[in-house]
């Protein structure tokens, strides 16, 4: 695991587990637009 990055697990209902991640919007400074 990135310590860049945060993540979390999701469950609803029915039993479906789900993960997201959220990513600082700093870490995309540098990365060049089209």
């Amino acid at each position: 695991m990135s310590a860049a990055v945060d993540f979390g697990v999701t469950q609803v209902v029915d039993g479906n587990w789900g993960v997201h991640a959220i990513l600082s919007k700093r870490l995309f400074d540098n990365v060049s637009r089209s």
